[in-house]
């Protein structure tokens, strides 16, 4: 390894990603089997510094010449490299494709959206940091809901919102006694996210 790769390993390896990338871009002509670490080490560091799409293609540039090598342990590690930096090119875009949607959603008048609409409205407030409306929206949302799932998922809402400990055993309580397993879990994973415990259900007779 050159002393130029080995400098540029070290700065990727202490977390400077963007001395890495700096480094490796300022390396003289290489072996093709430098060649195939570079592009590795770029596409670390560019996912390091939010460029994920970038990095990933950078990575396919190494498998082909790890291919082209016969290296298949490389081929391998690599493909291993570029599937966890797809997951963060997926997640990038799962964020992004929310934060859209948030956006979409904040100019929205309520009347024109179901109780779900309404209430991802109100979470789209809470990023904003517009509490005090998503505030008012989801106990709104809570104090006119009729069906039960509506009344369950607003309650869940307002655990999330307002940490509202009642608000969610309230939530438990109205699937648990609908036996609605899809409201339970709904309830159970709320109350998991949250680190609070569901108390034991009541039982009469």
């Amino acid at each position: 390894m050159t002393d130029g790769l080995a400098a540029a390993y070290g700065a990727l390896q202490a977390g400077n990603a963007a001395q890495a990338l700096t480094l490796l871009e300022a390396l003289p002509a290489l072996t093709p089997a430098d060649q195939a670490r570079v592009h590795a080490w770029r596409g670390q560091a560019l996912r390091a510094l939010g460029r994920a799409e970038e990095g990933a293609r950078e990575v396919i540039a190494a498998i082909r010449i790890a291919k082209a090598l016969g290296d298949a342990d490389g081929v391998a590690a690599l493909r291993a490299l570029h599937t966890d930096i797809a997951a963060s090119v997926a997640s990038l875009r799962t964020a992004e494709a929310g934060q859209r949607r948030d956006q979409a959603l904040l100019d929205v008048d309520d009347a024109t959206l179901d109780t779900d609409g309404r209430l991802r409205r109100a979470f789209a407030l809470l990023n904003a940091g517009r509490h005090p409306e998503a505030s008012a929206l989801v106990r709104r949302v809570a104090t006119e809901a009729t069906e039960l799932r509506d009344r369950v998922l607003s309650r869940l809402a307002l655990a999330r919102i307002e940490a509202d400990d009642e608000a969610l055993h309230e939530a438990h309580r109205l699937a648990d006694e609908a036996d609605d397993h899809n409201l339970l879990t709904a309830v159970a994973q709320t109350a998991r996210q949250l680190g609070k415990s569901l108390r034991a259900p009541d039982f009469e007779g």
